[in-house]
């Protein structure tokens, strides 16, 4: 993390001396267009769904493990399967 845990030496991994670099999704523009598309493309269709199709629509907290996010889900879907 070159915010908060720099390398000693500039570009160069302090464990094993490989060179460091960032990826390219990994920049700041690309994460703004990120959030630009979702706002542009993504948002306007959950807002529909939530209008027009709510139970099919909902916010789930990522809290836990994995295992207790997907029994959460699951049991979700099965609620909207048998619906």
């Amino acid at each position: 993390n070159i915010y908060t845990q720099s390398p000693k030496q500039a570009d160069v991994c302090d464990l094993c001396g490989a060179q460091l670099i960032q990826r390219q999704d990994d920049r700041e523009e690309t994460v703004r267009n990120r959030l630009a598309t979702y706002d542009r493309e993504t948002r306007p269709a959950i807002e529909y769904f939530r209008k027009t199709s709510p139970k099919l629509i909902w916010e789930e907290t990522a809290a836990g493990t994995p295992e207790q996010l997907l029994k959460r889900v699951s049991k979700r879907l099965q609620k909207v399967i048998s619906l």
